[in-house]
């Protein structure tokens, strides 16, 4: 079985191959052979562009993952509680005195304006 990476190549392969054989296919314009393998050229190239857009996604990682980084990134009020901030999203306790932009456990922004 072929990984991402390798059906990419494959595909780049099968283009080029067709191009060539319609080069030779092309000594008679006529010849509909031609115009199958400059379109199979064509389509296994816009399968490789697929392919490598689908591979940068899943570089970011699922979908459930950049929803959660991206929420992450709203900033939001910690909880008050005893002389202790609580991060809304991971429950970590944090000192009155230290105040950091991002929750150091889990990374959420946290918003301290009206804290201050």
């Amino acid at each position: 079985m072929m990984d991402i990476q390798e059906a990419i190549e494959h595909a780049r392969d099968v283009a080029k191959k067709k191009y060539a054989e319609g080069m030779l296919c092309h000594a008679n314009p006529n010849d509909e052979e031609l115009d199958g393998c400059i379109e199979c050229a064509r389509d296994h190239e816009q399968l490789a562009e697929w392919l490598e857009e689908l591979q940068k996604y899943k570089r970011l990682g699922t979908l459930e993952e950049v929803r959660e980084a991206i929420e992450k990134q709203r900033a939001k009020k910690p909880c008050a509680s005893n002389r202790c901030y609580v991060c809304h999203h991971c429950g970590l306790v944090a000192s009155l005195k230290i105040k950091h932009n991002y929750c150091n456990a889990c990374g959420q922004h946290i918003d301290w304006s009206e804290e201050e």
